[in-house]
């Protein structure tokens, strides 16, 4: 993957996971990357500086960090979007606090990440976003109507974004993991 090499990369949900291992490849292929997560983050191949604490769902602290990225490198090239989390069960059974976590989390923080990396991207004419969805917003499921609704709205941000996107030779994608 040479074509990532000094690739300004910003990858949510770093932690653990998706999000930790995808930070480890795109490192040693050579972009550098900035990883955004709530929990700490301690991955050997990313400089501390370029490692933020923050909740994606909360539009300032994203707004502070995209600002100082771009100061720092003056461009993005590629937004991962992989922070999510999911509570099983039924609507009845969703609590509120669940509700907004799986709403706030899944799908207001990826709207907040590519409203702000997306006016760059345009400016440079270039980018890459991808956004982590799930086999279950594609599909109905027992158990996982909230979670699967705020994957299909991934879905959809993804596909209409990429839309709109596309003349600033933007990709916008979405992978969909079971």
């Amino acid at each position: 993957m040479p074509a990532l090499k000094n690739k300004i990369t910003v990858i949510t949900g770093a932690a653990s996971g998706i999000g930790k291992e995808a930070t480890k490849l795109f490192a040693q292929e050579g972009a550098i990357v900035n990883v955004i997560d709530i929990k700490k983050i301690s991955i050997p191949e990313i400089k501390k500086e370029n490692i933020f604490r923050a909740d994606i769902s909360n539009y300032n602290q994203i707004k502070n960090i995209i600002k100082k990225i771009v100061k720092k490198y003056k461009k993005i090239d590629i937004l991962v979007n992989n922070a999510g989390v999911a509570y099983p069960g039924t609507v009845a059974d969703t609590s509120y606090k669940e509700f907004t976590s799986m709403s706030d989390t899944n799908f207001q923080g990826v709207f907040n990440l590519m409203s702000l990396a997306l006016p760059h991207m345009r400016k440079q004419k270039k980018g890459t976003i991808i956004n982590t969805a799930s086999d279950l917003g594609l599909q109905p499921t027992k158990n996982g109507a909230v979670y699967s609704a705020t994957k299909a709205a991934v879905v959809q941000l993804t596909k209409s974004s990429a839309l709109d996107e596309k003349k600033y030779n933007i990709r916008i994608n979405a992978i969909c993991p079971d």
